[in-house]
């Protein structure tokens, strides 16, 4: 086991624990219907927990087959800039669906930082990196479940 798994085990928590919280909160809505931009964010929630959850924990056997640590975090780092670029190209075109517009700069500016890390990563060919993208990854849908809680009223009221 490499030294690092305890802190990928607590990222892979982290991201599962988000997409439970996301279903919830739909779960325990009991009235009235949701917006479509609440449903694009609550679906992304999910996506981002599990996709954050795979890529975390796949370092693990990754680095056994690859042989060293650092291999393995060059070839995850790089499907996680792949999945990354095409999976923001797809919620961009959902986005546009529900809610044509802008996205919130602060997740343009969290798009960014990921894909800079994520690049930095596999240049750099460090686990301390990866560790710092993960938790820019793990950020994204922590702030779209923020972004719907601010939507959210109280019955009533």
């Amino acid at each position: 086991m490499i030294a690092e798994a305890g802190f990928l085990f607590a990222v892979t928590a982290l991201n599962m624990s988000l997409a439970s919280l996301a279903g919830l909160v739909v779960a325990f809505r009991r009235s009235g219907s949701w917006a479509a931009y609440d449903l694009y964010r609550l679906r992304q929630i999910v996506e981002f927990g599990f996709a954050n959850a795979l890529l975390s924990l796949a370092l693990i056997p990754l680095s056994a087959m690859a042989g060293s640590v650092a291999s393995a975090v060059t070839i995850v780092a790089g499907v996680a800039i792949a999945y990354f670029v095409v999976y923001v190209l797809v919620l961009t075109r959902r986005w546009r669906a529900v809610a044509p517009g802008e996205f919130p700069v602060v997740v343009i500016g969290l798009d960014l930082v990921v894909i800079l890390l994520l690049v930095a990563t596999i240049a750099l060919d460090t686990v301390a990196v990866w560790e710092w993208a993960l938790l820019a990854l793990t950020a994204r849908p922590m702030i779209a479940f923020l972004l719907v809680l601010s939507t959210l009223r109280t019955e009533g009221g």
